[in-house]
């Protein structure tokens, strides 16, 4: 069947726009679990599905038709048009303390801040925003933590002193 892979979706001014491959791809539970039949607007008599399964959505006619995969169709599309179907990035401990690992759905964006007191005024450590601090960018003695932001919110590490 006919299926969109590798979906890129850009949400702009309002407007989105889907790109997608179209591939061939069998599906191993393509069973219904609900089926909405509607008419074309052009000829009532000819009835298309829309159906859903735990693999995909499928839009079909007469056993043809197309698939989008439920996974790349929630992580792809669904959450770049309402980041809050899914959740801020997550913390997750790590035992080095120069690394940091999130969980998120959406790829969050990292910036690591220093600050010369835990109180104080945090400031962006210029380069640094992989998940992996490079300790020669901070003054020894610093504080320092990680940001990490989606559009479905941030997460901020707890402060450590390098």
């Amino acid at each position: 069947m006919k299926t969109l892979s590798n979906i890129q979706t850009i949400l702009k001014d309002g407007k989105v726009t889907i790109t997608a491959d179209v591939v061939e791809q069998q599906f191993t539970h393509p069973v219904q679990q609900v089926t909405v039949g509607f008419m074309a607007a052009g000829n009532p008599h000819w009835i298309r599905h829309a159906q859903i399964s735990q693999e995909a959505i499928f839009f079909k006619r007469l056993g043809v038709g197309f698939a989008i995969p439920i996974e790349e169709f929630n992580d792809k599309v669904a959450m770049v048009i309402e980041p809050n179907l899914t959740f801020p990035p997550r913390y997750r401990k790590s035992y080095n303390p120069l690394r940091v690992d999130f969980d998120s759905e959406l790829t969050p964006v990292l910036q690591w801040e220093s600050a010369e007191e835990i109180n104080g005024e945090w400031k962006p450590i210029a380069g640094q925003t992989t998940n992996v601090l490079d300790p020669a960018t901070v003054a020894k003695g610093a504080w320092v933590r990680c940001v990490a932001s989606s559009d479905a919110g941030n997460t901020t590490t707890p402060p450590m002193k390098l």
